[in-house]
């Protein structure tokens, strides 16, 4: 049996017969396995207003309304957006009929006299399943389609700036050699833009269609966070960053995919150095507590507000930042790390203040550490001596 959402099934009945709707009323009461609401209209312009105005969940409509046709309702529904699945009813086995309504979009047809409660809650179940169906393929289509056009969007602008540069290095047009040294400068720093572009749309199409890999192995948790300080630090030096690393003087042995976790904290210290002003510290620690282990990324930039600190997990979102003016990043990065941290069983979150500085941090579950004695240096806080390391 589909399994029914807890919330009541909303339906609406379009019948002229008022005895109608009582005996629908009593056969869902009688055999519906899940509550529900059950509205009743017997005028077709009240029916279409309703449909307009309202989401349900599915549709009865009597294939007669007085001197008025069901089929024609159910067209204009449709053609005004809704979304609703419809069954037919009528009070004659027609076979015509029947037909003229499956051709038009009927989930069902049923006939009045023939039909009991149990036919009857089949078919509802039938018409929720279908429209639940059909809404994860419009949802597809719909994120199929965002993703194409966003794709195209972030690619057009490092494509035609780095076009513009090997253009005129290629007919010869910029016979000052410091200007040429600096043309060929750009055009692979756009180089390195379409690299990091056309990585993050691909895993972010892996991690949304399902095809990727987390592939879990014992790591030194530490040692993974010296070496995405390693990998940052050419970044934070040119803008002379300091890098401190705080971690409890035990090991951090914990049960995850290196690769990918190194990833989320790439992301986050490369955003942290590249929205910091120059000289700023960005401190980078891993703390242990009762059932997780958080690590935290912490700058001292310009901050983000509260109204798109929401955002910032949104794929493709960009806050108003000069990075973003200046066409650096992807907006996928956080959106990626999000969902890395998730499929390790934790959580991602963001503290931030206009003017105070930001701290991105990410936990992994108590049930994913396997490092034998980390439980009881929880118990003496003495136990765990922090030390630092600068890069």
């Amino acid at each position: 049996m589909i399994k029914m959402e807890k919330s009541a099934v909303k339906i609406l009945l379009v019948d002229d017969d008022e005895d109608d709707y009582i005996l629908t009323e009593d056969m869902l009461n009688a055999v519906a396995p899940w509550s529900f609401n059950l509205e009743w209209v017997s005028q077709y312009g009240e029916a279409i207003q309703r449909l307009r105005e309202n989401e349900y969940d599915v549709c009865l409509i009597d294939y007669r309304l007085g001197g008025q046709d069901g089929l024609a309702l159910f067209s204009e529904a449709f053609e005004g957006g809704a979304q609703t699945p419809f069954i037919m009813l009528t009070g004659q086995a027609d076979q015509a009929i029947d037909e003229k309504a499956m051709q038009a979009g009927a989930v069902d047809f049923l006939v009045k006299g023939q039909t009991d409660g149990h036919l009857l809650e089949r078919s509802i179940r039938y018409a929720l399943e279908r429209a639940r169906v059909k809404k994860a393929e419009r949802e597809v289509i719909q994120m199929r389609e965002d993703f194409i056009a966003n794709a195209s969007h972030q690619l057009r602008t490092p494509i035609t700036s780095l076009q513009g540069y090997l253009e005129l290095l290629v007919k010869d047009r910029v016979p000052d050699p410091v200007i040429r040294t600096e043309f060929i400068a750009r055009a692979y720093e756009d180089t390195k833009r379409l690299a990091v572009l056309v990585n993050d749309l691909l895993d972010s199409f892996r991690w949304e269609s399902g095809f990727f890999q987390v592939t879990m192995q014992n790591i030194d948790l530490c040692d993974l966070l010296r070496n995405s300080l390693e990998a940052v630090k050419g970044l934070a030096q040119s803008k002379n960053i300091s890098l401190t690393l705080t971690l409890p003087q035990e090991t951090l042995m914990i049960k995850a995919d290196p690769h990918l976790v190194e990833q989320v904290l790439t992301n986050l210290l490369s955003n942290a150095i590249k929205f910091s002003e120059k000289d700023q510290p960005i401190l980078l620690d891993a703390k242990m507590h009762e059932d997780h282990v958080t690590v935290r990324v912490v700058d001292q930039g310009p901050g983000i507000s509260a109204k798109d600190q929401p955002k910032l997990f949104d794929k493709f979102y960009q806050g108003d930042t000069a990075a973003k003016r200046a066409g650096v990043g992807s907006g996928l990065g956080i959106y990626i790390a999000k969902k890395i941290v998730e499929a390790h069983g934790g959580q991602i979150n963001v503290e931030s203040e206009l003017g105070k500085g930001t701290t991105f941090s990410f936990t992994i579950p108590w049930s994913n550490l396997n490092g034998p004695g980390l439980k009881e240096c929880m118990t003496n806080t003495n136990a765990i001596k922090e030390m630092e390391v600068e890069v």
